[in-house]
């Protein structure tokens, strides 16, 4: 099954091939793990560069979800994007105590999908991605 990637072609001396965006294997071929690193950039993207409080773009910062002075930890589950008004209306409180709530739980994205998500693959690789 050949599905074309946008037009884009793999050429040989003698003949052009439509590059296919999604090649199935019929084995399995164990690939090094590839995880996604923290990093404030992936959080941003994870988040889709948005204040996961009040839905800004702008002025954007981490927030530990349940503050580190309370236990909480520097992690993909822990860590939610802000905006600057936000993370210091919410301060060091914990969302109960603050009356503040993620609009998405926080959530360790697997490589692929974060690929997928932010590499410009279509839904093309849908079928093929665990979830």
């Amino acid at each position: 099954m050949l599905r074309p990637a946008n037009g884009h072609k793999l050429h040989t001396v003698t003949h052009s091939f439509a590059m296919p965006s999604v090649i199935r294997l019929n084995r399995y071929v164990k690939a090094p793990y590839k995880g996604v690193n923290l990093t404030r950039q992936n959080i941003f993207r994870r988040d889709n560069n948005q204040c996961q409080y009040c839905g800004a773009h702008k002025d954007l910062t981490l927030d530990h979800v349940i503050p580190s002075s309370k236990g909480g930890s520097h992690s993909w589950l822990n860590l939610v994007t802000a905006c600057k008004r936000c993370n210091a209306k919410k301060g060091n409180h914990t969302p109960e105590e603050a009356a503040m709530y993620p609009t998405h739980k926080p959530y360790r994205p697997s490589y692929a999908l974060f690929l997928r998500d932010n590499s410009g693959f279509g839904n093309d690789w849908d079928e093929y991605l665990v979830r």
